[in-house]
């Protein structure tokens, strides 16, 4: 979640907004501590409904939305720090 507090921090005063949505096969309460930590939103998905939905197998994911709700991208086992992930969404923010 560091990773992610760093990158929202980075991009807050674009138009650009951060939902994470967290669920671990231990339980919501595993997962608290870490959303507590964050100043972006995070919502627990209990029964890992999303991931299901999306046929996800690996964590972390995106999902990226356009301010019209059109989804612009989907990267599985998508991480902040890997560079050409945080290329693909740097476009995307400023419109390209």
């Amino acid at each position: 979640m560091p990773g992610w507090q760093d990158f929202y921090e980075k991009y807050m005063d674009k138009d650009f907004e951060v939902l994470s949505v967290s669920s671990d096969l231990q339980g919501a309460d595993v997962v608290k501590p870490y959303a507590a930590a964050t100043s972006f939103t995070t919502v627990i998905d209990k029964d890992n409904s999303l991931a299901n939905y999306f046929g996800f197998k690996i964590v972390p994911n995106g999902i990226f939305i356009d301010k019209d709700g059109v989804i612009r991208l989907i990267k599985q086992g998508f991480h902040v720090t890997n560079h050409e992930h945080l290329e693909a969404v740097e476009k995307l923010i400023n419109g390209s």
